[in-house]
């Protein structure tokens, strides 16, 4: 099962110092992925942290009976 992940990232040092802006993503993977890109568009001291929250972001399919 996958869930969605929240990427919560925080200015450091800044006029808006503590402010927290949320990114979605489909799961853990993908925003573990995307941290770099991410970073490297921000001009400003920052943290961030992935965080998977307890919502499935993909429903679960019961596979098909095999045809006898």
């Amino acid at each position: 099962m996958t869930f969605w992940t929240i990427m919560w990232i925080t200015v450091i040092g800044t006029s808006v110092d503590g402010a927290t802006f949320p990114i979605v993503y489909r799961s853990e993977a993908e925003c573990e992925a995307a941290r770099s890109a991410v970073g490297d568009t921000l001009h400003y001291d920052y943290s961030m942290e992935c965080v998977v929250t307890e919502i499935m972001s993909h429903s679960v399919h019961p596979k098909p009976r095999p045809n006898r």
